[in-house]
């Protein structure tokens, strides 16, 4: 999938995804996580794109095993930013809950299928 399609199939889920949270953010129990929620979608937003950067990278390549390695990397860097952002979220913000990490798995999920859909379009 070209690199302009997956972004704009990124930001189509950001749209979803931001009126989820608009919705939600009406709800009390939900409260809480509104600032981790808008800030998980915009984070893993920019980092799909870097990770499908190295998978798109490796889609050019002629040897099958360097497409493999570029794939891992895409996943690999996303997850490394991932657990990056969740360290520094809860050492700056300091969150009451430890429910803090729901929502931003949810962005996450999403946005690892989103990846994974673009990969078995590509091969």
């Amino acid at each position: 999938m070209p690199f302009s399609q997956f972004t704009t199939r990124a930001l189509l889920l950001f749209s979803i995804l931001g009126m989820l949270i608009f919705g939600l953010s009406f709800l009390e129990k939900f409260q809480p996580f509104i600032f981790v929620s808008w800030t998980s979608l915009t984070y893993m937003t920019v980092v799909i794109h870097i990770s499908y950067y190295f998978v798109w990278k490796g889609t050019q390549q002629k040897e099958h095993k360097d497409f493999l390695k570029s794939v891992a990397l895409g996943f690999a860097v996303k997850l490394i930013l991932a657990i990056l952002f969740l360290i520094m979220f809860k050492l700056i913000f300091e969150p009451e809950s430890k429910l803090f990490v729901l929502p931003f798995f949810a962005v996450y999920f999403s946005y690892t299928f989103l990846l994974s859909k673009a990969i078995m379009k590509k091969t």
